[in-house]
């Protein structure tokens, strides 16, 4: 009697191991495809952050490339305006003031 408990504690013993040892796989398993998930997740993240960022810089460059080419227009209006003498006293103050800080 003894010792047919000891072999059932024994066979209980291999069971609750064996049960183990197959959650521990099927642990290791579901973490291993949650990282893949992550990580799939993390490149899609980045990809789109990298084409926001550049459709950002090209917004950002056009609204530069014209506030410069608006600039340019009035800086070659002044200029016609100061070579035709068709400014008044006030105008070419305020000109004058604007091109000091431009120029070096």
């Amino acid at each position: 009697m003894k010792d047919d408990i000891i072999i059932e504690i024994v066979s209980i013993e291999r069971e609750l191991n064996a049960k183990i040892e197959e959650e521990r796989k099927r642990a290791d398993e579901w973490l291993e495809e949650y990282k893949r998930e992550i990580y799939k997740l993390k490149e899609r993240f980045i990809l789109e952050l990298e084409n926001e960022i550049k459709e950002y810089e090209n917004t950002v460059k056009k609204d530069a490339e014209r506030m410069a080419s608006e600039i340019i227009k009035k800086a070659e209006e002044i200029a016609d305006m100061l070579k035709k003498g068709t400014y008044d006293e006030g105008l070419k103050h305020i000109i004058l003031k604007y091109i000091k800080r431009i120029l070096p």
